[in-house]
């Protein structure tokens, strides 16, 4: 189990991930999203890849809102980033 605190003051998200032997990993649960820690989804790209992850979705436009892309960890999982300046 790992806990993502939570600070009232400043942005980010609080949460839990918890590994379970009756969770399976892979493509069908939450779309969780990030913030890009960069702001430039190509570096985040970058990074994904080389921990041996990859990108199912590249950067895509979102008009005032920015830009995505979504993501599978070394298990499978979606994940998407995303950034307000791309």
């Amino acid at each position: 189990m790992m806990w993502f605190p939570m600070n009232m003051n400043a942005p980010g998200a609080a949460g839990t991930l918890i590994k379970s032997p009756l969770l399976t990993p892979g493509d069908k649960g939450p779309l969780i999203y990030f913030t890009s820690v960069t702001e430039d989804l190509t570096q985040d790209q970058r990074i994904v890849e080389e921990a041996r992850g990859s990108v199912t979705k590249e950067k895509t436009a979102i008009g005032e809102h920015g830009f995505f892309m979504i993501c599978k960890d070394t298990e499978g999982n979606q994940f998407a980033i995303h950034s307000m300046k791309g």
